[in-house]
């Protein structure tokens, strides 16, 4: 067994605390909600590798 799988565990179970808290904060999320927010993530993601690529000049 390697150490890598309880890590794994760990962060799962960390998220499931997480949605669980959100959830009982703010109503459950459907999954509109969910894929609407992990577009909206990958735009961002996008942008900053965008934003962070060498400008290129006509030299």
């Amino acid at each position: 067994m390697t150490v890598e799988r309880p890590v794994r565990q760990i962060e799962r179970d960390g998220l499931n605390e997480l949605i669980a808290s959100a959830e009982a904060h703010h109503g459950p999320v459907g999954d509109d909600e969910i894929r609407a927010r992990r577009d909206q993530l990958r735009r961002a993601r996008e942008q900053q590798q965008v934003d962070a690529s060498p400008a290129t000049s006509a030299e």
